[in-house]
């Protein structure tokens, strides 16, 4: 499994909705311009983004960066070492729009496996994990697996915990 990869509306609606109804703010997506500033790429370096929030999408691939005077993304406004890794923001008011952070911070993560040609199986399936802070000395990290079916259904597992 990888940092998942959104490449649709549909998609990002999915992540965005399923992330806030488990009650996670915020999680990491594979994508970074830590290479290179306003070069932001896939985790297989297939670039989808070049420059800031007035930037421009390569080759029409999908993003969502948040748009609107004072708030576009990505704007790398954070000082040294600046805002490289992307975000999408579960709020339904922000429509489940990215934004660059800072990549030490700490937050949740969406992960997916895409079936591959051998395999049976059509679904998409995705893990989220969000980090739990009980007490300063103490964290825990909650998880449910979601299978996405092809279309808009979709299966939920759940009652795994990793410590």
């Amino acid at each position: 499994m990888t940092l998942v990869r959104i490449d649709s509306d549909a998609e990002n609606t999915f992540v965005g909705f399923t992330a806030d109804s488990l009650g996670i703010n915020g999680l990491w997506l594979q994508a970074n311009d830590q290479a290179r500033e306003g070069v932001w790429v896939r985790q297989d370096g297939t670039q989808f983004w070049a420059g800031d929030d007035s930037g421009v999408a390569v080759g029409g691939l999908y993003n969502h960066w948040q748009q609107g005077a004072g708030v576009a993304q990505p704007n790398d406004s954070a000082p040294l070492p600046g805002e490289d890794c992307a975000l999408l923001n579960t709020d339904v008011s922000d429509g489940y729009s990215w934004w660059d952070q800072e990549c030490g911070e700490t937050g949740a993560l969406v992960c997916e496996k895409v079936p591959g040609i051998s395999e049976a199986s059509s679904l998409k399936s995705y893990a989220f994990r969000a980090k739990v802070v009980g007490s300063p000395h103490r964290a825990r990290s909650a998880g449910s697996q979601i299978t996405k079916v092809a279309g808009s259904k979709r299966r939920r597992q759940t009652g795994f915990r990793t410590l």
